[in-house]
């Protein structure tokens, strides 16, 4: 039986905060599947890879108010992409990264999971498997804090 965690808080609440909280009292629950043949990732792997996510993103200056465009074709990415760029307070738009959306998003970081350069904007950051851990230098021992949200 596949059991459903409700993160219905109201308005005001976090989504990226909600979940981690969330992950926390079911840590082995099924976050979400993501193919046809049945992978999935738990809610303590998911949130592992938002918090990653997350402090990726902050390394790259992207703070409260901020935007940040994902390109991708990746369920993880994208979803994982939503909670992280929730928790550090900023926008998220998912873009075809034209000139003119880019302008009129006023968007901060893009981000894209295409590996050829040839084919990814020129302004975009790779996000690739390296991603799902913490950047280089992190104190994985310590919780991530993002002091500006009440958690």
């Amino acid at each position: 039986m596949r059991e459903t965690i409700i993160m219905d808080k109201g308005q005001g609440h976090n989504v990226g905060a909600v979940f981690l909280e969330k992950a926390a009292e079911r840590p082995n629950s099924i976050a979400f599947s993501y193919d046809t043949e049945g992978e999935s990732l738990t809610c303590a792997q998911f949130a592992s890879i938002v918090i990653s996510m997350a402090s990726h993103m902050r390394r790259h200056g992207i703070s409260p108010g901020k935007t940040v465009a994902f390109k991708s074709d990746d369920p993880v990415a994208v979803l994982s992409s939503i909670f992280s760029v929730a928790l550090l307070g900023a926008r998220w738009v998912f873009v075809d990264p034209s000139p003119t959306l880019m302008s009129k998003a006023k968007v901060d970081l893009l981000l894209d999971t295409e590996p050829d350069p040839a084919k990814r904007h020129d302004r975009a950051v790779l996000v690739d498997a390296s991603w799902a851990r913490p950047p280089a230098g992190t104190n994985v021992n310590e919780p991530p804090r993002f002091s500006w949200l009440p958690i």
